[in-house]
C-alpha cells in the first residue's frame, strides 16, 4: 500500500486523452449490456417455456465463448498485421505489454502506388486493451443475434461449435475487411455504425440458417390455430412463375417436407403474366417456355406419381389456378391471327385472352386425365377484372361447374354486342 502513495508515481502517457478513454469503455458497456443480460433475457421470455433454458443459455455461450475466442485469436484476425486482404494474422491478444500501449490498427496505414506513405496507421488516444475491449462487444452481439435466428430449433452442443467456427470465418471476414485495414477500407468503403460488419454479417447468416423451414414452422402453426377453432377455414396463394420446371418440385418438397398438411386449409396457385419481363432477362424465348414449365410437370405426375412423388401429394390440395396482373395496364387487343404459343418471341405481353384460353386448354386436358385415374381435378378461376371478364367467363364455365356465373350480366369490353 506504501507505494501507491509515493513520490515518484509512473506518470500518464501523454498520448492518452481520458475523454476518449472514458467514452470508448461506457459505450463498450452499454452495447455489452444489451447481450448480457438484454438478449438472454429477451430470449428466453420469446419461446416456448420448454425452450426457455436452452434459447438463454445459447446467448450466454455465446457472450463467453466469443469472449475467449477473440483475445486468444479473433481480434487479431480482425485488426491484426495483414495475412490476407480480407484476413488478417491471427495471435493473442492478453498479453500485459501489449495491451498497455497505444491502440493502433496496423493494416490501415494507406500508401500510394510508388510506395510511399499516403496516411498512417489509425492509432486512438487510448489504450489497445480499450479497443480490444470495445470491438469484443460487438462481435458478442453480432453473434448472439445470429442466435435468434435458430432459437427452438438448435441443440445446445451444435450451438457451442457453431459460435467459434462463424467467428472466425465470417465476422473477422468482415470485420477486417472494413474496419482493420484490408482490401475494402482500401477502397474507400466507410463503415461507421456496422451497418456492414454487424449488420450485414448477421443477417446474411440469419438469410442462410432459416431460409423456408421458419416460414414453414410459422404456417405450420397458423394451420394448428385453424384447426383448433374447428370451423374456419383457409384458401392459401401461393405463386408458380413459369421461369423453369423444377418451380414445382421445389414447391411440393417444401410443403411435404415441413408436413403443410390440414383438412383446414387448401391451395390456390397463382400464375402472374409476367413473360414480357422473363423474355428482357433471357430466362425465355417463347410463350410455350412458360405453358412447359407450368404444366408438363403436372403431366408427368399424372401420368406416373413416382416420378414427381412429392408434387403428386402436394396436388391434393391444390383446388384452382388464378390469372394475377397488373389490370391498370392497358390490354393488347386479341385477334385470330395470333402466333402460337411457340411462335410468339415478341417482346411484348399476350393478351389476358391468349393467356387464359392456353391455360384453360392445358388444363381442361390434365383434368380429363386426372379424372380418368380417379385422382382430383383443379378448377381454373382466373383473377379477373372489368377488362377480362368476358373471355374469363366463357372458359371458367366449361371448365369448372363450381362457378355460376350464367345469372350475371357480362359485357365485353372490346365488343359491346
Amino acid at each position: 500500500m506504501a507505494g501507491a502513495y509515493g513520490a515518484d508515481l509512473p506518470k500518464v502517457p501523454e498520448w492518452l486523452n481520458k475523454g476518449d478513454n472514458a467514452w470508448q469503455l461506457t459505450a463498450a458497456t452499454l452495447v455489452g449490456l444489451q447481450s448480457m443480460p438484454g438478449l438472454v433475457i429477451l430470449y428466453a421470455s420469446i419461446v416456448k417455456k420448454k425452450w426457455a433454458v436452452n434459447s438463454a443459455f445459447m446467448a450466454l455461450y455465446a457472450f463467453a465463448a466469443v469472449l475467449l475466442c477473440w483475445v486468444l485469436l479473433c481480434y487479431k484476425m480482425a485488426f491484426g498485421d495483414e495475412l490476407l486482404p480480407f484476413w488478417g494474422r491471427g495471435g493473442p491478444a492478453f498479453d500485459q505489454g501489449y495491451l498497455k500501449d497505444r491502440a493502433t490498427i496496423p493494416s490501415t496505414v494507406k500508401k500510394f502506388g510508388n510506395g510511399t506513405i499516403e496516411r498512417e496507421a489509425v492509432t486512438p488516444l487510448f489504450p489497445m486493451a480499450t479497443l480490444v475491449y470495445f470491438q469484443f462487444t460487438f462481435a458478442a452481439i453480432t453473434t448472439i443475434l445470429v442466435a435468434g435466428s435458430v432459437l427452438g430449433r438448435m441443440n445446445i452442443k451444435a450451438w457451442m461449435a457453431f459460435v467459434p467456427l462463424w467467428l472466425i470465418f465470417s465476422y473477422t471476414v468482415g470485420a477486417y475487411s472494413i474496419w482493420g485495414g484490408g482490401f475494402l477500407y482500401h477502397w474507400g468503403v466507410i463503415d461507421y455504425s456496422g451497418g456492414y460488419v454487424i449488420h450485414l454479417s448477421f443477417s446474411f447468416c440469419i438469410l442462410c440458417t432459416s431460409p423456408c423451414r421458419f416460414l414453414g414452422e410459422i404456417t405450420k402453426q397458423v394451420f394448428s390455430d385453424l384447426e383448433a377453432s374447428k370451423y374456419q377455414m383457409a384458401e392459401y396463394r401461393i405463386s408458380i412463375y413459369g421461369r423453369k420446371m423444377s418451380e414445382w418440385d421445389q414447391l411440393a418438397s417444401w410443403i411435404v417436407n415441413n408436413d403443410l398438411y390440414s383438412e383446414n386449409v387448401v391451395w390456390l396457385i397463382q400464375l402472374p403474366r409476367l413473360y414480357n419481363i422473363y423474355k428482357d432477362m433471357g430466362i425465355v424465348t417463347s410463350f410455350q417456355n412458360i405453358l412447359d414449365n407450368i404444366f408438363i410437370p403436372l403431366f408427368e405426375s399424372t401420368v406416373d406419381p413416382d416420378s414427381h412423388p412429392q408434387l403428386h401429394v402436394f396436388l391434393k390440395q391444390v383446388v384452382g389456378f388464378d390469372l394475377v396482373d397488373d389490370e391498370s395496364k392497358p390490354e393488347r387487343r386479341p385477334t385470330k391471327h395470333m402466333p402460337t404459343p411457340a411462335q410468339w418471341t415478341n417482346a411484348f405481353n399476350p393478351a389476358f385472352s391468349y393467356y387464359v384460353y392456353y391455360c384453360y386448354a392445358n388444363l381442361y386436358v390434365l383434368n380429363k386425365l386426372r379424372e380418368s385415374k380417379g385422382m382430383t381435378t383443379i378448377t381454373l378461376r382466373p383473377h379477373s377484372g372489368e377488362m377480362h371478364l368476358y373471355s374469363s367467363r366463357i372458359l371458367v364455365v366449361q371448365n369448372s361447374n363450381k362457378l355460376e356465373f350464367e345469372k350475371l350480366l357480362l359485357v365485353s369490353c372490346d365488343d359491346p354486342t
